[in-house]
């Protein structure tokens, strides 16, 4: 394991370039898949700790918080693939943020278009009923007067 996060790590750089054509969008997939064992791998050590008890958990979050920083302040200092992993990490999350606000933007257009347009058609039968209302009435009036006329003439 020791090993292993840092050859995640330098996969997760290098596969910012794979020379395919769909390169852009097979480097999310794949990244996605490595955060799942980025994700796993944490978790494994959290139920480690999670069987110990209180005291000596709390002093191994502690020695981990400073081997994490002494480690993240070596990373930083060498400028080597951590650095860079950080880096494609911020753009990543930064490109999947503005892609996602602009689909619930989209969403809500549709939404409101969707709404406008069944305003629309409402306001449209509403017209329609009542131009048909109208239409009833003038008949039956029309009616009315014949019968009256048919009345008046006897």
């Amino acid at each position: 394991m020791v090993h292993f996060a840092p050859c995640l790590i330098q996969f997760y750089v290098a596969i910012e370039s794979t020379g395919s054509s769909n390169e852009f969008y097979d480097k999310f997939s794949i990244r996605y898949h490595l955060t799942i064992i980025f994700l796993s791998m944490w978790s494994h050590l959290s139920h480690k700790v999670a069987g110990l008890s209180h005291q000596l958990q709390h002093e191994l979050v502690i020695i981990f918080d400073i081997c994490v920083q002494a480690s993240m302040i070596e990373a930083l200092n060498s400028g080597g693939p951590f650095v860079r992993f950080v880096n494609l990490l911020i753009n990543d999350t930064t490109f999947l943020l503005d892609e996602s606000l602009g689909c619930i933007k989209r969403i809500h257009e549709t939404q409101q278009l969707i709404k406008n347009t069944i305003v629309g058609r409402t306001f449209f039968l509403i017209s329609i009923v009542t131009e048909l209302h109208f239409v009833i009435l003038a008949m039956f009036f029309a009616g009315m007067e014949q019968a009256i006329e048919r009345t008046a003439r006897r």
